[in-house]
């Protein structure tokens, strides 16, 4: 016969009758082992963190334990200074204590009723409870203080010693502003996105209906590779459906606090930056210590959506290029379960919202003309939102200071001023700025000579670039962006290798091979998986031009390659680049009085547009294609 249906003993009745009567819970797990009953119940309601909570009854003892088990688990980097904390606390608490599992990081709060000598009542049951809550609740957020904002355990206590004054504080990210948010016929294939804000909403309406947040989703995955345009599509998502918005920098996600310490703000989204956090293999690069705390991460991150409280709702999204790049781990029920492909916004509508922003009235022809040129240049300088406005009011500030039309050269300027502040300087040296101006113009002259005058770059320039280098080319938009990217042709890829290679058989021309920079380390990279993909992946051979070649290389590498294959392909590109490589060398010499002309003005004028670089072109007698 089942113990529970017996006539039950005097404290298991009573703990008994305190679940029914408090809990009034269908599914409360009740466990009976020999003298003790087991009452399992979880807390979500009337404070600010969740419980797992355990009544054991030991009834020839007669004695009642309280057990309180918090959703916050301790990284282990953290587990002496919290277990100082913890002590503290412990010291001046009159009844019940918190303890910390060294192992696993849990903690819990502990408390034991004897009875022997008295009468145990609801009330005494439902008193230890709601003091162990209260207990946790008030210390939870110094242990969060000491985790995940690097205070010591002696200032977490004093900030919740109400005898004290106080001195720390865990500080969260702020909220982001909603009333700047995208408007949906902005974003391109919209649909997806905006029915999730939508169901987002019905479920925050509904507040505590489980079956609506399934339906929502507790994270989702935006694939897309802009990751500053994601975020605004987020905003306007958060908009949308009710939700405060805020974002955690990639490099504050492994360190970041549990949902729990967030809920305050909910109905929140919180958009993580992508990084290494979201994949699954070890990196060789990181330590064990830093593989071990991005696991540790993704473990606590699992837990937090599972312990997802839907009267305080606090919603998880990413970035990502595609699926694969996030942990199948992370790819779960209940987890990132809601996928949404977002088509990439075109360059010409993200030009058209920054001239916008400026004030089209104030802008000349070469702004409100190029739209995609100035969203190309906005998209690689200024990916940050942040960047973008900065940008603005920096071109308002010009308008202002000289009572003139704005020009694209003016938003060149700033984009290649910008990153002075950060530490890249330009060269001082004037040998290293000589032969910075004479690899950057080289990379200018091949591309307007390998392209028929057609590719006039829009910019070149010896200022920092968003790559860190001395300089810069940027090829012509409307030349670039006429091929399409899934149908390039042998003449593309090897127009494209000479122009690699050209700043390097620059400086070769200028100082002699021996004195070559390392500068062109960019440019050789790029130079190497061009060639693989070409005669790995796309079956061009090596001079295909030729009769007789193009048959020579159409056995593809399917997947990763064989030693063997690895060794056919590097030949090929050794061989290959070798000779193009000395064309280059053969081209530049030709046009050295060009080379010369186009460094020389980079010298004394550090950017150089395209309408210089054509001014340039004819002097010399170069044919150029007149339209921009």
């Amino acid at each position: 016969m089942d113990p529970l249906k017996q006539e039950m003993k005097p404290l298991t009745k009573v703990v008994s009758e305190w679940v029914h009567e408090y809990f009034k819970s269908t599914d409360l797990k009740i466990f009976e082992d020999g003298n003790r009953a087991t009452y399992q119940f979880t807390g979500e309601d009337g404070g600010d963190f969740n419980y797992n909570g355990y009544v054991e009854v030991y009834e020839e003892r007669w004695l009642v334990d309280i057990f309180l088990y918090a959703e916050v688990k301790v990284p282990n980097r953290k587990r002496r200074d919290v277990a100082e904390l913890l002590a503290r606390v412990n010291y001046d608490l009159l009844a019940g204590l918190i303890g910390l599992d060294f192992e696993s990081g849990e903690i819990r709060y502990k408390n034991t009723l004897d009875v022997r000598d008295g009468l145990l009542s609801i009330a005494m049951v439902n008193s230890a409870v709601d003091r162990g809550i209260s207990i946790l609740d008030r210390f939870l957020p110094a242990v969060l203080a000491v985790t995940h904002a690097n205070i010591i355990p002696e200032d977490a206590y004093t900030e919740v010693d109400d005898d004290k004054p106080k001195k720390a504080k865990l500080v969260l990210p702020k909220v982001e502003p909603l009333g700047d948010a995208l408007t949906w016929d902005s974003i391109a294939g919209h649909v997806p996105i905006k029915i999730w804000a939508a169901d987002l909403k019905h479920a925050i309406e509904g507040t505590d209906d489980k079956s609506a947040w399934a339906l929502a989703g507790r994270g989702v995955v935006l694939i897309n590779d802009d990751e500053g345009y994601c975020r605004e599509v987020l905003r306007r998502v958060a908009t949308d459906a009710g939700m405060k918005f805020i974002i955690i920098p990639r490099n504050e996600v492994v360190d970041m606090a549990p949902a729990a310490a967030f809920r305050g703000m909910a109905p929140l989204l919180i958009y993580l930056e992508p990084e290494r956090w979201m994949q699954g293999s070890d990196d060789e690069n990181e330590t064990k210590e830093e593989a071990e705390a991005v696991r540790q991460f993704q473990s606590n991150l699992s837990g937090w959506m599972r312990e997802f409280n839907p009267s305080r709702p606090v919603v998880f999204a990413v970035s990502a290029s595609d699926l694969d790049s996030v942990d199948e781990s992370l790819r779960q029920v209940e987890l990132f379960d809601r996928f949404v492909s977002l088509p990439s916004r075109s360059l010409e509508s993200t030009g058209l919202d920054f001239i916008q922003n400026i004030d089209q009235s104030i802008c000349a022809p070469s702004l409100i003309d190029s739209p995609g040129k100035v969203g190309r240049l906005i998209t690689w300088e200024f990916n940050q939102p942040e960047q973008r406005k900065m940008a603005v009011l920096s071109l308002k500030r010009i308008h202002a200071r000289e009572n003139r039309p704005l020009e694209f050269l003016d938003l060149v300027h700033i984009a290649t001023h910008t990153l002075i502040e950060e530490g890249l300087v330009q060269p001082c040296i004037e040998s290293v700025r000589r032969q910075t101006a004479y690899h950057e113009a080289g990379h200018a002259i091949v591309a307007i000579l390998e392209s028929d005058g057609q590719d006039i770059p829009d910019y070149t320039s010896i200022m920092p670039g968003s790559s860190g280098f001395g300089g810069i080319t940027v090829e012509s938009y409307r030349f670039y962006y006429s091929k399409n990217d899934d149908q390039k042709t042998y003449h593309d890829f090897r127009r494209g290798i000479r122009v690699s290679l050209a700043g390097r058989a620059a400086e070769e021309l200028l100082v002699g091979a021996e004195y070559v920079s390392n500068g062109a380390y960019g440019d050789l990279k790029a130079v190497a998986q061009q060639m693989f993909e070409a005669f790995a992946r796309w079956g061009f051979a090596p001079f295909m031009e030729k009769a007789g070649q193009s048959e020579s290389n159409l056995s593809l590498v399917l997947g990763k390659p064989t030693p063997s294959e690895y060794e056919h392909v590097e030949k090929l590109s050794r061989m290959f680049v070798a000779k193009e490589y000395l064309l280059v060398i053969k081209k530049l010499t030709e046009h050295r009085h060009l080379l010369d002309d186009v460094a020389s003005r980079l010298l004394w004028d550090p950017v150089v547009d395209q309408d210089e670089l054509i001014e340039i072109c004819c002097k010399h007698n170069v044919q150029i294609s007149t339209e921009k």
